[in-house]
């Protein structure tokens, strides 16, 4: 038996136990699940937004809920409550009322900004580049928000969830989505 080894290894244990325990001490623990993944968005064409990526849209989130679920975003501008999740993805939080400050405001709108991103409306999939020609005939087109993709049931009738703005080149350059949970 080779002592000096035997002492090495020893050492690596007692130190990786330690430095773990350090970790554990202070209460950093990496997320999980800190990402949200995969990148697909499913919406029905008329009952709203089901999922963005693996974060569930099952009930009203907080910003709060969306770190507990997902994890932190890559950054978060505290004035306006836009969560960068990375790969094109921002996600704004919003209260009409009440709280300001940011884990506690509700999850309101979300913008798609790279071709990462695929986007399902019950089985049509549209995502950032593809050729306008995919937008329905006939979609309205909201100022701001681009052509109407998918809808859900709102207070007095139906709103839009799931838009498709398109730029110069005639093709989509952004998706921008519609969850409406902050009580309006």
């Amino acid at each position: 038996m080779n002592l000096t080894a035997t002492l090495k290894r020893a050492s690596a244990v007692v130190l990786a136990t330690a430095i773990g325990m350090a970790v554990l001490a202070t209460g950093v623990v990496p997320a999980a699940n800190a990402a949200i993944g995969p990148k697909v968005i499913k919406a029905s064409k008329t009952n709203g937004i089901k999922s963005i990526g693996n974060l569930k849209l099952d009930r009203r989130l907080t910003l709060a809920d969306v770190k507990a679920r997902v994890g932190e975003p890559k950054s978060l501008n505290k004035k306006t409550c836009e969560a960068n999740y990375g790969a094109g993805l921002t996600l704004t939080f919003v209260s009409f009322g009440g709280d300001t400050k940011c884990d506690k405001l509700a999850l309101q709108v979300g913008s798609v900004d790279s071709k990462k991103w695929k986007v399902l409306v019950g089985k049509k999939v549209y995502r950032k580049g593809m050729s306008s020609n995919r937008i329905p005939a006939g979609a309205k087109k909201f100022p701001g928000y681009g052509y109407q993709l998918a809808s859900m049931p709102f207070v007095t009738g139906r709103t839009g969830t799931v838009f498709a703005t398109v730029g110069g080149s005639g093709k989509i350059a952004s998706i921008k989505l519609f969850i409406g949970g902050a009580g309006d």
